[in-house]
């Protein structure tokens, strides 16, 4: 998850069908145990065989970690096109090289023999086999006067308010839930990029008949009333999916732990308010990627501002975890701050998580500093 603008795969981590409100379901409670330190790993960099999740998990435990949040469906376009999936789906496509090696089963074999719970990580909306599948549904921007596809650095998005997408990406979901013996599932891109898409014609007309204009004719690049009035309206819709995704999903497995990978709430544009869906979670985990925002490490963990701050000012009463680059070697005393002075002004925060955008080697297990 890591891109800003085409965001950082994200993650890290520590642990519709319609656009109308739907009943709540009561979320699942999450462990208050201390100093817990979890992992977000990606599939298609680090697991080719059986005998490299056998060797990955033997690691983790050996390193003292409680939850792996795997990739079960392609993030990126880049090793493997986004959407394809590295489990035995009849829903998605199946990955190349995975038809006949379900990661996700084995994943959750052998980290439950090491008492290490397993996430399956599912991005949502950047997803190339999605609009394979539906090519009408691919996210639309505004360039000049007009509205044309967005694809921005090559990479592929669906538009988030399309039902078929929805009900799609939910389709995917509930068939993880179902079929496996997962400890939890985490969404993850979940939001637009700026303040000019979704523009699709459905989008448009869908905003259109409950507030009478064209959002086409909205300046996107001030803040003005009619701006501020289309990004409520985008994030109350994005909120409605993660109502009906939690809905569906816990109707599938009443017990299971579900999660929304966020970034900073400070990014507006990109129309992701966790204070709108925050009672349909049990998790929220903000991508804390400080470095690689120009912020300061006080950003972190500020009493007043900063990514903790917006996060549980937004999302109170649930549980945070926020997620980390793995430390440079000039960063862990800058860390080990982070940490230290999260305890002392967000102590309900018990955990951390990291994420590498590569392949997990040993050497990168030992720059792990321990929340």
């Amino acid at each position: 998850m890591k891109k800003w603008m085409t965001f950082l795969c994200i993650l890290l981590l520590c642990s519709s069908q319609t656009l109308l409100p739907v009943s709540a379901t009561p979320a699942k409670s999450v462990s208050s145990t201390p100093r817990q330190t979890q992992i977000t790993v990606r599939t298609a960099t680090n697991f080719k065989t059986e005998s490299d999740v056998k060797k990955f998990v033997q690691l983790a435990s050996k390193y003292k970690i409680s939850v792996i949040y795997l990739n079960v469906k392609q993030d990126e376009d880049d090793e493997v096109p986004s959407g394809y999936v590295y489990y035995k789906s009849k829903v998605a496509p199946i990955a190349k090289g995975y038809r006949n090696f379900d990661v996700l089963k084995s994943m959750i074999k052998e980290a439950h023999k090491k008492s290490i719970k397993v996430y399956a990580w599912v991005p949502q909306f950047h997803d190339r086999a999605a609009l394979k599948k539906y090519p009408n549904a691919q996210m639309k921007t505004l360039v000049g006067k007009k509205t044309v596809a967005y694809n921005q650095n090559g990479e592929y998005f669906v538009n988030p308010l399309n039902k078929k997408i929805q009900k799609y990406e939910i389709s995917i979901l509930k068939e993880i839930a179902k079929k496996y013996d997962v400890d939890g599932i985490i969404l993850d891109w979940l939001r637009f990029d700026d303040y000019k898409m979704d523009l699709s014609k459905s989008t448009r007309n869908a905003f259109k008949k409950k507030y009478g204009y064209d959002p086409i004719t909205i300046s996107f690049s001030t803040n003005n009333a009619k701006r501020r009035q289309w990004n409520s309206w985008r994030t109350s819709q994005l909120a409605s999916y993660v109502k009906q995704a939690s809905r569906s999903v816990r109707q599938t497995k009443k017990d299971i732990l579900l999660g929304v990978f966020i970034l900073p709430p400070e990014f507006t544009e990109c129309g992701q308010d966790v204070g709108k869906f925050k009672s349909y979670i049990d998790v929220v985990l903000p991508m804390s990627y400080y470095k690689d925002w120009d912020f300061t490490p006080s950003w972190v963990y500020g009493k007043n501002s900063g990514i903790l701050y917006d996060t549980q000012k937004k999302a109170k009463n649930t549980s945070i975890i926020p997620t980390f680059d793995l430390p440079s070697s000039t960063q862990k005393d800058s860390y080990k701050t982070i940490f230290k002075k999260t305890q002392k002004n967000y102590p309900k925060i018990k955990c951390i998580n990291y994420f590498i955008y590569g392949k997990w080697k040993e050497s990168h297990f030992k720059k792990i500093v321990y929340y």
